[in-house]
């Protein structure tokens, strides 16, 4: 008679319920101290404290969207360059947030900054603006470059295309099979392209199915012989 299998998975599942419940308290307890450093910084440099909450949205905002982009990207293989970006503006916003935290205890007694060190914190909103729009770009021109992988096709030349429905195994078959006579080895890449995958390891997963049920299609030596020579018989 088998164990249950929940009985094992309990300890786990309550494990997984209080991290997170850790990870969000010590995340919310972590943006209401930078939260108030941060909005004291911005009152430090001669701003009204009217708008004073903005400025910490700003940064720390800032972190939280480079943050999103990261994982986001993360499901592309060939976009290097925008997950570089990515890191940089969460690092670059990290060390800006880590930094105005710090030099808050270096506010003197009438709350003031001076003059450079003013300057410098007054410059980080357009900088913010100026990042944010270009990560924002990136992410609209990645999910509408996912949106039309979803609905793709084949012209007579085997080339894909777009404006029809989601492609069968018969049709990818057809697809490899022309890609493997002009002696080109199917990747990853490709299976994630033709089948409109969202991730390489779903696209992984499909490749390995196709050549397991068609080998011959990838070139691969039939196991089967013997069921050849009766058809060519």
């Amino acid at each position: 008679m088998s164990t249950p299998a929940p009985a094992i998975e309990k300890p786990q599942n309550f494990l997984q319920v209080f991290a997170v419940i850790l990870l969000a308290v010590i995340g919310t307890g972590a943006f209401v101290l930078s939260f108030k450093a941060l909005r004291d910084v911005w009152v430090g440099i001669g701003s009204d404290e009217i708008t004073s909450w903005v400025f910490p949205i700003i940064i720390d905002g800032s972190i939280l969207a480079a943050t999103v982009a990261i994982v986001f990207l993360s499901a592309y293989e060939k976009r290097h360059a925008d997950r570089i970006y990515s890191w940089f503006v969460l690092l670059l916003f990290s060390g800006v947030s880590i930094w105005l935290n710090a030099v808050h205890v270096t506010l003197s007694p009438d709350r003031k900054f001076d003059m450079t060190t003013s300057a410098l914190i007054s410059a980080a909103p357009p900088v913010a603006l100026m990042l944010t729009i270009h990560l924002i770009a990136i992410l609209i021109h990645r999910q509408k470059k996912r949106s039309g992988s979803l609905n793709k096709a084949v012209n007579k030349d085997g080339e894909v295309v777009t404006g029809a429905k989601k492609k069968t195994d018969a049709q990818i078959i057809g697809i490899v099979k022309q890609h493997v006579a002009k002696g080109r080895e199917v990747k990853t890449t490709d299976m994630q392209k033709w089948t409109g995958a969202t991730s390489p390891q779903s696209a992984s997963h499909t490749l390995r199915r196709l050549k397991a049920e068609y080998p011959d299609a990838f070139g691969v030596i039939s196991s089967a012989p013997a069921e050849q020579e009766a058809i060519e018989a």
